[in-house]
């Protein structure tokens, strides 16, 4: 499912949870965020420091196409934490499985602008589409010098708990390549399991047929003869990612399918 834009920020954070905080007139403060095209430089938001930027175009994510997350704040010590989350698969949660930067307490440093930046890939179960990437800083004031405070995508400020932050929310857009979900071809090659993490099977391949593994730059990284019509090849070295398999037989026919390996 997608998430329906309006045309102006907001705090209302629906259909996501709400992100809230006992002060934000303090510290810590997010000052800027920068993915690709966004570069949104911000100031101290009003209680209960949450704002959805969807004033701003949404940001597009490619499949396989790495993108940086960059996050400065300000006004922070050893106490605060950061962290950031998108619904990849658009169900309206942050999972933890979706967290896509993490700075725990103790490893921010003290300063009065900080930057932190982690390497964004969109993972392939991801949905297509628009989504939503929340970013939270986090201090906790009333738990100084202990681990008590845990910052999560739906963090509720609660009575004499003496949290500051803020949380921001921003849309973006996920899109793949042509040709990465779907082959195209009529004929496919019968594999399993897919996804893969080490033994990728096939079955109903013509004999002495020619059989290419490719990546997604079109190299052969693998290759091997048919020699039962049942195969088995050892995939376990290739990297993680998209990878289309091909088969040509002696009458120059080809057959082609695609998988995941984890």
């Amino acid at each position: 499912m997608g998430v329906v834009f309006a045309t102006a920020q907001t705090s209302n954070p629906s259909p996501y949870c709400a992100s809230s905080y006992t002060s934000t007139s303090l510290y810590p403060e997010i000052s800027r965020v920068e993915l690709l095209t966004l570069a949104n430089t911000t100031t101290h938001t009003p209680s209960p420091g949450y704002t959805f930027y969807n004033n701003l175009g949404p940001t597009n994510l490619i499949y396989g196409n790495p993108a940086v997350l960059k996050v400065t704040f300000k006004n922070v010590d050893m106490e605060t934490m950061l962290k950031a989350w998108i619904d990849y698969d658009q169900d309206n949660v942050f999972e933890t499985s979706e967290l896509v930067l993490s700075i725990p307490q103790g490893s921010v440093g003290n300063g009065m602008a900080v930057v932190k930046q982690s390497t964004i890939n969109v993972p392939i179960t991801s949905a297509a589409g628009l989504t939503r990437m929340r970013v939270s800083l986090g201090w906790h004031y009333a738990n100084w010098g202990n681990s008590t405070f845990r910052l999560d995508s739906c963090h509720t400020a609660l009575t004499g708990d003496g949290s500051a932050g803020e949380t921001e929310d921003y849309p973006l857009l996920i899109s793949f390549p042509l040709n990465v979900r779907e082959v195209g071809d009529i004929n496919r090659i019968d594999i399993y399991p897919n996804p893969v993490t080490d033994v990728l099977n096939a079955k109903g391949l013509d004999l002495n047929s020619i059989i290419c593994i490719y990546d997604l730059r079109s190299v052969c990284v693998s290759e091997f003869v048919v020699e039962t019509g049942e195969e088995k090849w050892n995939v376990e070295k290739l990297k993680p990612g998209i990878y289309f398999i091909e088969t040509k037989n002696k009458k120059g026919e080809v057959n082609r399918s695609k998988f995941f390996k984890e």
